[in-house]
């Protein structure tokens, strides 16, 4: 099978899976309210993505949404309650072969509280091929106090190689989205005592358009250069979470699986009537 990620003119809204055009929505917001002894605090952030795909020649796409929710309050005479409310990802896909998704979670405890982590990892799978990658790792602090520059918004794969380095020259420094692919690896290296297989490591196989491959970030602006910053180099440390491999072993970290999740253990998951929408308490 040879799959080419295809470079297509850039648009911020679109309604549906759309093979003409690489599409990018972004909703965020911060509120605070105080009163009567009472405050609290919340953080929104929603990204829509829309990625057209070539398979054998014939044009294919896939489009994902995904939200999280972050709210911390405190009542008068009472402890702080805080919660985060992940959506899990929600998906369309046309002509792209065995489809799916996977999500993984980790939730770092810190004797702090605020200091605890959240860790996800989020992958759009043709079989055991990666499409696209997500990941962020963020403490409750940075999410609730640092709303404007905390990582929690996550970065988009859509190219790898020689272009992915290309568009990777401007970003300096360790991302949140690398700390969390560190993280992963350790983990799954723990739960199954072996190393990264090569037939593991991600998107060795994606053939990318020369228009890209080519040009560096500095030659794209507006909004082309918005999404093309999203672009992140795979590194040998990057898990493949569309392996069967790899699923098998950290099954219970998918998002799904997470009353066996064992990072959860002490926290409270109960899951929105009629909604995916997942709220962890503490």
């Amino acid at each position: 099978m040879t799959l080419l990620l295809l470079s297509f003119s850039f648009s911020e809204a679109f309604a549906k899976c759309n093979s003409n055009a690489i599409g990018y929505r972004n909703e965020s917001g911060f509120g605070l309210s105080f009163g009567g002894g009472s405050s609290s605090a919340g953080f929104y952030d929603k990204n829509t993505v829309n990625v057209p795909v070539s398979i054998n020649g014939e044009q294919a796409c896939f489009k994902k949404v995904n939200a999280f929710k972050m709210k911390s309050e405190k009542k008068k005479d009472k402890a702080e309650e805080n919660s985060i409310v992940i959506t899990p990802m929600k998906t369309e896909f046309e002509k792209i072969p065995s489809a799916h998704q996977k999500q993984y979670i980790f939730v770092e405890k810190n004797p702090h509280k605020l200091l605890t982590k959240f860790h996800v990892m989020s992958f759009i799978c043709s079989g055991e091929l990666p499409l696209s990658i997500e990941a962020t790792s963020d403490t409750v602090l940075k999410i609730n106090m640092q709303p404007d520059s905390a990582d929690v918004r996550v970065s988009h794969v859509f190219a790898t190689g020689a272009a992915a380095e290309n568009l990777n020259k401007g970003n300096k420094g360790k991302t949140s989205n690398a700390e969390t692919f560190d993280f992963f690896s350790k983990l799954y290296m723990e739960k199954s005592q072996k190393e990264l297989a090569a037939d593991q490591v991600c998107c060795n196989d994606f053939k990318i358009p020369s228009i890209i491959s080519d040009t560096s970030i500095h030659a794209f602006s507006g909004v082309e250069r918005a999404i093309a910053s999203s672009f992140t180099t795979m590194a040998s440390n990057v898990p493949n979470g569309c392996s069967n491999a790899f699923a098998e072993t950290m099954k219970n970290y998918q998002l799904e699986n997470y009353e066996a999740n064992d990072s959860l253990k002490d926290y409270k998951v109960k899951k929105k009537w009629f909604s995916d929408d997942l709220v962890f308490e503490w």
